[in-house]
């Protein structure tokens, strides 16, 4: 062939043989979580919702005790229109044990065809919390459009010295209307390096995640931002290749994509390390894999 990457086939089986998480599950245990309880909407301060019948709901837990959690509220003007409003409430934190109301800001951005869509933007919403030894500060930035709510999440945590600091995006789970149970998510998760198959293109594709909890995780600082790729043989236990991915804000949602620098021989099974370290905190991560490219 006259290019060596077409040895990679376009269906290729992917199994997971082994994973080894960052210090197992003691990385939970250092920050000592409550488990957290479900909240009623009835149970929250009675506020001045617009439409109360569509308003959503987001509950976060933000420290250690299950009562550290603060409540978002969207609320929007026109009920045909994207939240516009954002209550914001704690039974625990300092600063919003008043509900604080927060106005969107129209914005827009446009796609790579050049189309513009509108959106409410948030300022981002500051709340620290105590979770054993360790200090966590959290930056939540909401955007609202017509699809739905967006978060983004940057999470910086400092215990005994050693620091670190990451950005989480994903589904962002709501509970709508007066009558709502609200769950309380806990964004700090174990982390979870994942590896899966991309055989939509002409040539398949490695595809690498860090994912925390059901986010995709990008560390910024006090953790490497190279992932460590080393494709072997798995009978003979030759090298075929090594990659190292740099990790950035462009593809950390929709996924790294690999395509192996040397041709791999159909039907035979390799072996795909994976290893990136994610510091002094939450520590190294490593998985192996095995794929067998076949038509």
């Amino acid at each position: 062939m006259n290019n060596p990457r077409a040895a990679w086939c376009v269906l290729v089986t992917l199994l997971i043989l082994s994973t080894i998480p960052a210090k197992s599950a003691d990385v939970l245990k250092q920050f000592n979580f409550e488990a957290p309880s479900t909240i009623l909407v009835k149970e929250l301060p009675k506020l001045k919702l617009e439409n109360p019948v569509w308003s959503e709901y987001i509950a976060i837990q933000y420290g250690a005790k299950k009562d550290d959690v603060v409540v978002f509220i969207f609320d929007a003007t026109d009920e045909l229109k994207p939240f516009d409003r954002l209550w914001i409430w704690s039974p625990n934190h300092r600063d919003f044990k008043i509900p604080v109301l927060v106005k969107g800001v129209r914005s827009s951005r446009s796609s790579s065809s050049g189309r513009k869509s509108y959106f409410n933007r948030f300022r981002p919403v500051k709340v620290d919390g105590k979770t054993g030894w360790s200090t966590i500060m959290y930056s939540f930035l909401f955007h609202s459009n017509s699809s739905g709510i967006e978060l983004v999440t940057t999470c910086s945590i400092e215990k005994s010295g050693r620091r670190c600091r990451f950005i989480l995006k994903g589904d962002t789970h709501t509970s709508v209307g007066p009558s709502a149970i609200i769950s309380v998510v806990q964004p700090i998760a174990e982390p979870d390096l994942r590896m899966s198959m991309d055989n939509r293109a002409s040539v398949s594709r490695l595809v690498i995640r860090i994912m925390m909890g059901g986010n995709h995780m990008l560390p910024v600082s006090g953790m490497s931002s190279k992932v460590s790729v080393i494709i072997t043989d798995h009978k003979t236990g030759r090298f075929r290749a090594r990659h190292k991915l740099e990790l950035d804000e462009i593809n950390y949602e929709k996924g790294y994509k690999l395509v192996p620098s040397k041709p791999l021989m159909r039907g035979r099974i390799y072996l795909a390390t994976v290893e990136i370290d994610l510091g002094r905190i939450f520590g190294p991560m490593k998985e192996t894999h095995e794929i067998v490219p076949s038509k």
